[in-house]
Protein backbone atom coordinates (compact mmCIF):
# COMPACT_ATOMS: atom_id res chain seq x y z
CA UNK A 1 0.00 0.00 0.00
CA UNK A 2 1.27 3.57 -1.08
CA UNK A 3 1.76 6.28 0.86
CA UNK A 4 -0.27 9.20 1.01
CA UNK A 5 1.04 12.48 -0.23
CA UNK A 6 1.94 14.92 2.33
CA UNK A 7 -0.03 17.70 0.64
CA UNK A 8 -3.00 15.60 1.17
CA UNK A 9 -2.57 15.43 4.39
CA UNK A 10 -1.89 18.62 4.77
CA UNK A 11 -4.99 19.76 2.87
CA UNK A 12 -7.20 17.38 5.24
CA UNK A 13 -5.89 19.03 8.37
CA UNK A 14 -6.97 22.04 7.16
CA UNK A 15 -10.11 21.16 5.86
CA UNK A 16 -10.69 19.89 9.67
CA UNK A 17 -9.77 22.53 10.99
CA UNK A 18 -12.32 24.60 9.01
CA UNK A 19 -14.82 22.91 9.82
CA UNK A 20 -13.99 23.04 13.90
CA UNK A 21 -13.73 26.67 13.45
CA UNK A 22 -17.58 26.82 11.55
CA UNK A 23 -18.97 25.65 14.70
CA UNK A 24 -20.69 28.15 16.79
CA UNK A 25 -19.19 27.84 20.80
CA UNK A 26 -22.72 27.83 22.14
CA UNK A 27 -23.09 24.67 20.24
CA UNK A 28 -20.47 23.03 22.09
CA UNK A 29 -21.39 24.05 25.23
CA UNK A 30 -24.77 22.53 24.82
CA UNK A 31 -23.20 19.52 23.30
CA UNK A 32 -22.26 19.17 26.84
CA UNK A 33 -25.79 18.51 28.13
CA UNK A 34 -27.42 20.77 30.23
CA UNK A 35 -26.09 22.31 33.33
CA UNK A 36 -27.15 24.60 36.58
CA UNK A 37 -24.96 27.67 37.17
CA UNK A 38 -25.36 29.25 40.99
CA UNK A 39 -25.00 33.01 40.77
CA UNK A 40 -24.99 34.98 43.62
CA UNK A 41 -25.60 38.76 44.60
CA UNK A 42 -22.28 40.59 45.81
CA UNK A 43 -21.47 44.20 47.14
CA UNK A 44 -18.57 45.34 48.78
CA UNK A 45 -17.03 43.76 51.58
CA UNK A 46 -17.75 46.90 53.85
CA UNK A 47 -21.69 47.04 52.90
CA UNK A 48 -23.15 46.82 55.77
CA UNK A 49 -26.69 45.30 54.27
CA UNK A 50 -26.72 41.06 54.37
CA UNK A 51 -29.83 40.66 53.10
CA UNK A 52 -32.66 41.69 50.75
CA UNK A 53 -35.82 40.67 48.91
CA UNK A 54 -36.03 39.21 46.31
CA UNK A 55 -39.05 41.40 45.36
CA UNK A 56 -37.06 44.41 45.85
CA UNK A 57 -34.12 42.95 43.90
CA UNK A 58 -36.33 42.64 40.73
CA UNK A 59 -38.11 46.02 41.56
CA UNK A 60 -34.83 46.99 40.82
CA UNK A 61 -35.18 46.82 36.86
CA UNK A 62 -38.78 47.95 36.66
CA UNK A 63 -38.70 51.30 39.11
CA UNK A 64 -37.99 54.32 38.21
CA UNK A 65 -37.35 55.70 41.39
CA UNK A 66 -34.73 53.92 43.43
CA UNK A 67 -36.03 55.50 46.71
CA UNK A 68 -39.02 53.65 47.10
CA UNK A 69 -37.09 50.42 47.07
CA UNK A 70 -35.94 50.86 51.00
CA UNK A 71 -33.77 47.86 51.68
CA UNK A 72 -31.98 47.93 48.77
CA UNK A 73 -29.24 50.65 49.32
CA UNK A 74 -28.08 50.76 45.86
CA UNK A 75 -29.09 52.38 42.88
CA UNK A 76 -27.10 50.40 40.29
CA UNK A 77 -26.59 46.40 40.06
CA UNK A 78 -24.77 45.13 37.21
CA UNK A 79 -25.17 41.72 36.09
CA UNK A 80 -21.82 39.47 34.52
CA UNK A 81 -23.08 36.94 32.38
CA UNK A 82 -22.34 35.15 29.00
CA UNK A 83 -26.25 33.55 29.23
CA UNK A 84 -27.92 37.06 29.28
CA UNK A 85 -31.64 34.99 28.45
CA UNK A 86 -33.07 33.44 31.67
CA UNK A 87 -32.10 36.64 33.42
CA UNK A 88 -34.01 38.90 30.58
CA UNK A 89 -36.80 36.31 31.57
CA UNK A 90 -36.91 36.59 35.20
CA UNK A 91 -36.28 40.44 35.32
CA UNK A 92 -37.57 41.92 32.36
CA UNK A 93 -36.22 44.00 29.26
CA UNK A 94 -34.96 46.62 32.16
CA UNK A 95 -32.49 44.03 33.03
CA UNK A 96 -30.65 43.74 29.55
CA UNK A 97 -28.98 47.44 29.79
CA UNK A 98 -27.27 45.84 33.16
CA UNK A 99 -25.79 43.13 31.30
CA UNK A 100 -21.91 42.57 30.97
CA UNK A 101 -19.84 39.69 29.72
CA UNK A 102 -17.76 37.36 32.28
CA UNK A 103 -14.76 38.57 30.18
CA UNK A 104 -15.38 42.14 31.86
CA UNK A 105 -15.84 41.04 35.57
CA UNK A 106 -12.43 41.96 36.46
CA UNK A 107 -13.47 45.49 36.02
CA UNK A 108 -16.73 45.43 37.08
CA UNK A 109 -15.31 44.55 40.69
CA UNK A 110 -13.15 47.22 40.46
CA UNK A 111 -15.90 49.57 39.66
CA UNK A 112 -18.29 47.88 42.52
CA UNK A 113 -15.45 49.09 45.04
CA UNK A 114 -14.94 52.58 44.01
CA UNK A 115 -18.36 53.35 43.66
CA UNK A 116 -20.50 50.96 45.64
CA UNK A 117 -22.40 48.92 42.78
CA UNK A 118 -23.55 46.07 43.24
CA UNK A 119 -22.74 42.83 41.41
CA UNK A 120 -24.60 39.64 40.29
CA UNK A 121 -21.90 37.30 39.78
CA UNK A 122 -21.34 33.25 39.07
CA UNK A 123 -21.08 31.61 43.26
CA UNK A 124 -17.08 30.56 42.02
CA UNK A 125 -16.07 33.89 41.23
CA UNK A 126 -16.53 35.39 44.41
CA UNK A 127 -13.38 37.03 45.86
CA UNK A 128 -12.34 38.78 49.23
CA UNK A 129 -13.45 42.38 48.19
CA UNK A 130 -16.79 41.37 48.02
CA UNK A 131 -19.74 40.44 50.32
CA UNK A 132 -22.25 38.31 49.73
CA UNK A 133 -25.81 39.47 50.36
CA UNK A 134 -28.43 36.83 50.99
CA UNK A 135 -31.95 36.75 49.15
CA UNK A 136 -35.32 36.41 51.87
CA UNK A 137 -32.72 34.62 54.11
CA UNK A 138 -30.90 31.81 51.79
CA UNK A 139 -27.61 31.79 51.98
CA UNK A 140 -25.65 29.18 49.59
CA UNK A 141 -22.56 29.58 51.88
CA UNK A 142 -24.92 27.13 53.67
CA UNK A 143 -24.60 23.57 54.18
CA UNK A 144 -28.58 23.08 54.38
CA UNK A 145 -28.93 25.41 51.17
CA UNK A 146 -31.17 24.21 48.15
CA UNK A 147 -30.52 25.54 44.84
CA UNK A 148 -33.81 24.54 43.45
CA UNK A 149 -35.40 27.42 45.91
CA UNK A 150 -32.59 29.92 44.64
CA UNK A 151 -34.21 32.46 42.61
CA UNK A 152 -30.67 32.88 40.71
CA UNK A 153 -30.29 29.49 39.43
CA UNK A 154 -29.37 29.80 36.16
CA UNK A 155 -30.60 26.79 33.84
CA UNK A 156 -28.61 26.15 30.02
CA UNK A 157 -29.94 23.04 27.98
CA UNK A 158 -30.47 22.59 24.51
CA UNK A 159 -33.33 19.92 25.23
CA UNK A 160 -36.96 21.07 26.87
CA UNK A 161 -36.22 18.85 30.61
CA UNK A 162 -38.79 18.31 33.36
CA UNK A 163 -38.21 19.38 36.80
CA UNK A 164 -37.19 16.35 38.17
CA UNK A 165 -35.13 15.70 35.66
CA UNK A 166 -33.42 19.23 36.33
CA UNK A 167 -33.08 18.14 39.72
CA UNK A 168 -30.51 15.41 38.60
CA UNK A 169 -28.76 17.82 37.01
CA UNK A 170 -25.46 19.40 39.13
CA UNK A 171 -24.75 22.71 40.26
CA UNK A 172 -21.78 23.37 38.17
CA UNK A 173 -19.70 25.65 40.51
CA UNK A 174 -20.76 24.65 43.62
CA UNK A 175 -19.09 21.63 45.58
CA UNK A 176 -21.33 21.51 49.28
CA UNK A 177 -18.37 18.96 50.15
CA UNK A 178 -15.31 21.87 49.33
CA UNK A 179 -17.41 24.50 51.84
CA UNK A 180 -15.70 25.08 54.91
CA UNK A 181 -17.89 26.21 58.31
CA UNK A 182 -15.33 28.47 60.08
CA UNK A 183 -16.61 30.33 63.75
CA UNK A 184 -14.11 32.83 64.68
CA UNK A 185 -14.47 34.79 67.82
CA UNK A 186 -12.35 37.77 69.30
CA UNK A 187 -10.89 39.65 71.81
CA UNK A 188 -11.75 43.29 73.08
CA UNK A 189 -9.74 45.55 75.49
CA UNK A 190 -10.13 44.53 78.72
CA UNK A 191 -9.43 47.84 80.82
CA UNK A 192 -9.44 49.33 84.02
CA UNK A 193 -10.58 46.51 86.50
CA UNK A 194 -12.50 44.64 84.09
CA UNK A 195 -9.89 41.98 83.74
CA UNK A 196 -9.37 41.13 87.67
CA UNK A 197 -13.03 41.70 88.21
CA UNK A 198 -13.78 38.68 85.28
CA UNK A 199 -10.53 36.64 86.83
CA UNK A 200 -12.60 36.95 90.35
CA UNK A 201 -16.40 36.41 89.60
CA UNK A 202 -15.94 34.43 86.09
Amino acid sequence: MGKIPSFKISLFLICLCLIVNSVPVGAIANAAGPEQVLYVLAAPFTTITDNISFESLQKLFVSESKSTLPDLPCENIMIATDHPGPFIIRFGSGAEKAIASLESLPELIDQSIRNGTWLILPFDQLEPRLKMITIDGKNPFSKKFDSSDWPLTIRNSNQQLTEAEWQSVPIANRDPDKLTSLMLTGVTALVRGTASYMFARG
